[in-house]
């Protein structure tokens, strides 16, 4: 069958398009803005996860081909191709651009497939610019998930800190039991410390944030006990872990840390709205984050009928819709999500909003594509990128042979992205039918 004939959708894995200006050597070490920048350009290839049948993915490097098919069969489809333009920069829509032949057969596909859908990962600048060029060639696909360019200023407002701070005060309903976590923007590197320094004199713990941080990065957290009381020694001491060039950049968030109760679903769930192009605002999926041990890196997501149907969450969704509510007014369409902490004392704050496709989505779509829409109510999907050792590789890939996915029990492992173990990752997808099954093969998981 031709690979190009009957195509739905067509997904444009841009996820490195869309931090890689945080990845300059100006604002983080080398070696570790390196590591970012290919950590990025493979973790596109978890976009074969999204959608169902009868599609196209671009990615900026290619996705393992037994991989591909492993999926397609697993899933039932027939009709998935994956396409690669020359890779000449970090941005794979103007990579897309820049390849003549590249673009002349994506071109074709478009003209073949009336009404085809391009969905991306995120909004971006040279997504825009693809976007247009399409447009002046006379090519009509379809962006269901597109903010129009005269309203691009949207997303790249309240896709940030501020931005999220500035909206929460527009819909803030006091009858909701949610809020934010006190705190103020800062101008700059000098004001973000006098801010720590007035939570110090009030003995509450803080967070520094840039105002467009990525996977972690330019996020600090403060205890107080860490730092002097004396004015010009906190100074100093809070002055030296802001050395690295991101602190030198415009507009710093501080505000106090909320100390997660990690008994309800780890301190840090999520709920994930979708804005549809008529402005319908959907309800997608709940989870519970899997944070690493620093309490701010980002590995994964659990969904089940537990995070689902919890008093949290239901109070987070009607935040959520208020805030979609405003998004679809002043022009937002697409997926965004709403990060959440559940303090000690029980209360539940909203700390962020992520105005792209995320870290669950793929996950989401995919367990919806093998048991079901209603696939949280009688499943436990865990989805998680472990980290892996080279002098591991072998225990761990033989964990993966044990719990393989059986699609009659509906129970076990499916590798996710295997070509992140170049950078030391295997993402993988468990699904089980009860949290005793899914925390079993996760010990095992672990221990490898």
């Amino acid at each position: 069958m031709d690979k190009c004939q009957n195509i739905k959708q067509i997904y444009i894995g841009n996820v490195l398009e869309s931090f890689y200006k945080s990845y300059t050597y100006d604002k983080m070490p080398k070696k570790e803005a390196d590591f970012w920048r290919r950590y990025d350009a493979l973790e596109n290839n978890r976009s074969l996860l999204y959608g169902g049948d009868n599609k196209i993915v671009i990615t900026p490097e290619k996705i393992n081909s037994s991989h591909l098919s492993y999926i397609c069969n697993l899933a039932g489809w027939k009709n998935v191709d994956n396409l690669i333009p020359e890779r000449q920069t970090d941005c794979i829509s103007l990579d897309i651009c820049s390849d003549r032949d590249f673009y002349n057969k994506l071109r074709k596909i478009i003209v073949n497939n009336p009404g085809v859908e391009i969905i991306q990962y995120r909004h971006t600048p040279e997504f825009y610019l693809l976007v247009e060029k399409f447009r002046e060639d006379g090519l009509n696909p379809v962006f269901p998930e597109l903010v129009e360019k005269d309203n691009k200023f949207i997303e790249e407002y309240f896709h940030s800190k501020r931005g999220f701070r500035h909206l929460w005060e527009q819909i803030k309903d006091p009858q909701l039991k949610i809020d934010i976590p006190e705190g103020y923007i800062t101008e700059n590197r000098k004001e973000a410390i006098e801010a720590g320094w007035w939570f110090r004199t009030k003995n509450r713990d803080f967070v520094l944030k840039i105002n467009r941080g990525v996977q972690g990065i330019g996020v600090l957290m403060n205890h107080c006990s860490d730092f002097s009381r004396d004015y010009d020694l906190f100074v100093k001491q809070l002055g030296q872990k802001l050395t690295d060039g991101m602190w030198e950049e415009p507009i710093i968030i501080v505000e106090e840390y909320i100390d997660p109760n990690e008994d309800i679903f780890g301190g840090s769930p999520n709920v994930e709205m979708k804005i549809d192009r008529q402005g319908k605002i959907l309800r997608e999926f709940s989870c519970a984050q899997v944070l690493d041990a620093d309490g701010k890196t980002f590995l994964g997501v659990v969904m089940n009928r537990e995070v689902e149907s919890s008093a949290h969450i239901q109070e987070a969704y009607k935040a959520a819709e208020l805030f979609a509510a405003k998004l679809t007014e002043v022009g937002y369409r697409g997926v965004f999500d709403m990060d959440l902490v559940v303090a000690k004392n029980n209360k539940l704050f909203a700390v962020e909003a992520n105005l792209r496709r995320t870290g669950g989505t793929h996950a989401h779509e995919f367990a919806k594509c093998l048991l079901g829409n209603d696939y949280c109510q009688y499943n436990y999907v865990h989805i998680q990128d472990v980290s892996i050792l080279d002098n591991k590789k072998r225990e761990f890939f033989k964990t993966l042979e044990k719990f393989v996915y059986n699609k009659q029990t509906k129970t076990g492992i499916i590798p996710v992205n295997p070509d992140m173990v170049e950078v030391g990752k295997a993402p993988i997808l468990i699904i089980a039918p009860s949290k005793q099954i899914l925390n079993e093969i996760l010990e095992e998981v672990n221990e490898d």
